[in-house]
């Protein structure tokens, strides 16, 4: 039987010792001076953040896998992400390893082969449910003299449903968003760049928390006698007092006789709770704040704009190509490239596109009109025609495939 002592750790970090004397670890949500709970339910419930997580994983999720500049062409691993599991899409595969890889830092993918079979089947394995034995991976040095046997069977824990599973490293295949060993406690994970802006997004929880309560005070108000240069003597009788509450309410001033507060008075003035939100700043400071998590997540302004106003539509077509470009693919890039190395795989030809994607369609336009300026323009000057090849060279476009 394990003792658990997770009730004594503020940060969601639990340990246990089992009956034979082995250490184990959740890794999953353990980062020091971290104390916003759960990352991936921070991620989630964040609007912000959770925003710009959905624009990348939306944009990854509709990845094409190439092979041989061919999208046509068949490959064992477009067909085990075009159907990774029978309970998800390669949309929703694609975003859940976006979402678990951001949150938590590194995501693992367990690939299963049913039957004996190729590997038909693949999941992610949520990185808050890991569990790490401390004493078969106490150090980055861990089995050095044997690393190709020894440290790649050790094993870690899988815990969901009140089950456990346990995996070799080698069963599974391992993504990092920054890099791994970054971390003190264990090798094969990666700090989650949600921790570096932590305040941030706590800041966003407060400000839009603080914003409720204020909106909560709208309509009511508290009504006090007006002093018009004289001491006020006399307070309100109860039945005056009810009067007023009831005359203020029925006027439509307050939703009811609870959103009024009738004071002492002889001349009635009445005063508001209610304190509009542009004198608080609420929304000057969520954008600030904002403006560093959408750097973070490498989403611009021009993407993602909290205020009314917008941008333009080249600069939003021009800003999400730079999106897809910059970041989309490499998180492409590093699947296919994980896939390659997983399967034994390195020599094949297989590339993650997003040609296909709407917003890469506007450069193809581009360079459409592009050649067809420079073609005009050599036929104006020499009255001679080009070929196609040279017309490519001198556009400084590159052909590919079947282009």
């Amino acid at each position: 039987m394990a003792l658990n002592l997770s009730f004594l750790n503020p940060l969601n970090w639990s340990y246990s010792r089992l009956k034979d004397g082995t250490h184990w670890y959740t890794i999953g949500n353990g980062d020091v001076n971290w104390e916003l709970g759960d990352k991936l339910n921070c991620l989630l419930t964040n609007p912000v953040a959770f925003r710009c997580a959905d624009i990348i994983a939306d944009k990854l999720s509709q990845m094409k896998v190439v092979v041989d500049d061919d999208p046509e062409k068949p490959h064992p691993i477009k067909d085990l992400l075009e159907n990774p599991n029978p309970f998800q899409s390669k949309q929703d595969f694609l975003k859940e390893y976006y979402y678990f890889k951001t949150a938590y830092g590194w995501v693992y993918q367990l690939p299963m082969k049913p039957s004996g079979f190729d590997y038909k089947i693949i999941y992610n394995l949520n990185p808050g449910k890991i569990n790490y034995n401390n004493e078969l991976f106490s150090t980055r040095l861990m089995g050095l003299r044997e690393y190709d046997k020894a440290s790649k069977e050790k094993q870690f824990k899988y815990l969901e449903q009140n089950q456990h599973a346990e995996f070799n490293i080698n069963e599974v295949i391992a993504f990092y968003d920054i890099a791994n060993g970054l971390s003190n406690d264990f090798l094969l994970k990666a700090p989650s760049r949600l921790n570096s802006i932590q305040k941030q997004l706590k800041n966003i929880d407060i400000v839009t928390e603080a914003k409720g309560r204020s909106m909560k005070r709208a309509g009511r108000w508290i009504v006090t006698g007006e002093n018009t240069g004289q001491a006020i003597k006399v307070g309100l009788r109860t039945d005056e007092k009810a009067d007023i509450e009831t005359r203020l309410s029925t006027y439509g001033l307050a939703g009811s006789r609870n959103d009024i507060i009738a004071t002492t008075a002889k001349d009635i003035k009445a005063h508001s709770l209610h304190v509009p939100a542009n004198q608080l700043g609420f929304n000057e400071s969520v954008e600030a704040d904002a403006q560093i998590v959408r750097e973070a997540f490498g989403v611009s302004r021009e993407i993602y704009n909290l205020s009314t106003s917008g941008a333009t539509y080249e600069n939003q077509k021009e800003a999400k190509i730079g999106l897809i470009q910059d970041v989309v693919q490499v998180e492409g890039d590093d699947i296919v490239s994980s896939y390659k190395s997983f399967f034994g795989m390195e020599d094949a030809n297989i590339k993650a596109s997003f040609q296909h994607l709407p917003e890469m369609q506007y450069i193809e336009n581009l360079k459409a009109d592009k050649m067809l300026k420079i073609s005009a323009a050599i036929r104006n000057i020499s009255g001679t025609n080009v070929t196609e090849d040279e017309l490519f060279q001198m556009a400084g476009i590159e052909r590919q495939g079947n282009e």
